[in-house]
């Protein structure tokens, strides 16, 4: 099963503490905002005390990425894109940004995400899920607290949300995509489609071919025959009146005919 990679966080931050430190708590707030194809976009922000972070950032700051490395040094089926990590001394913090590639798995008719067996305190909001974490480990060099808040951002379509705590597993539902959940119906639609286009455009090429004049068999021309006024008739050249053809002024408008 693919995991979300903060849940093994804990531990390794409790790893990574100097021996020489005493007991010490570390505060964690994480956030990750899902896509609707299942990748996870996440961000940590780990606060320190003074002591601690002074010994981190030492260490780390200039191998950003073998801290990525040791906090998800373990298998994942799941590729990581676009790490990127950044100190904040004034604040004592240290920020770590990931993009998790198919860290929800699409189960068919729901989506789910693994979460850590010791995460509590379920909410839900909308599309927003919380958690809270808690970790306490005993060293050689004292006690250490690791606590966390854990925001989970669906896609802004999901619905009904819920968190079984026997598997610890947060489920999701995204609306289907007709074209993408019907693919086989839609390529017979547009084939339908385009048959159809096809036999339309050769009836109407094969009826204009029928309708036209065949090679051969045109037809000659009437010849062009003016209207002519009857025999000692003529018009007149203002009010285009049938005359006498010897009248030289018009009966009708009074015209002299030229």
């Amino acid at each position: 099963m693919k995991k979300i990679i903060v849940f093994v966080v804990m531990w390794m931050l409790i790893c990574m503490i100097p021996m020489s430190v005493a007991a010490t708590t570390i505060t964690e707030t994480d956030t990750f905002t899902v896509n609707s194809v299942g990748d996870i976009h996440i961000e940590w922000v780990i606060t320190y005390p003074t002591n601690l972070y002074s010994s981190i950032s030492a260490q780390y700051e200039h191998n950003e990425y073998l801290l990525i490395r040791e906090l998800i040094g373990y298998k994942t089926a799941s590729e990581i894109k676009n790490p990127k990590v950044d100190f904040v001394s004034m604040d004592r913090k240290i920020t770590i940004s990931l993009t998790l590639l198919g860290g929800a798995i699409n189960k068919g008719d729901h989506w789910e995400i693994e979460m850590a067996p010791d995460v509590y305190g379920f909410n839900l909001q909308g599309t927003t899920a919380r958690f809270s974490q808690a970790s306490t480990t005993i060293t050689s060099s004292g006690q250490v607290t690791v606590t966390a808040l854990l925001t989970v951002k669906l896609p802004g379509d999901a619905k009904d949300i819920t968190y079984d705590s026997g598997s610890h597993t947060l489920k999701y539902v995204l609306p289907k995509d007709f074209v993408s959940e019907n693919r086989y119906f839609t390529i017979g639609l547009l084939a339908t489609g385009m048959i159809v286009c096809v036999i339309l455009l050769a009836y109407t090429l094969i009826k204009g071919r029928g309708m036209g004049v065949r090679p051969g068999r045109a037809k000659a021309p009437k010849a062009y025959t003016p209207f002519a006024p009857a025999v000692g008739t003529k018009f007149c050249i203002s009010c285009a009146a049938k005359i006498p053809r010897s009248a030289r002024v018009c009966p009708e408008c009074g015209a002299r005919q030229e």
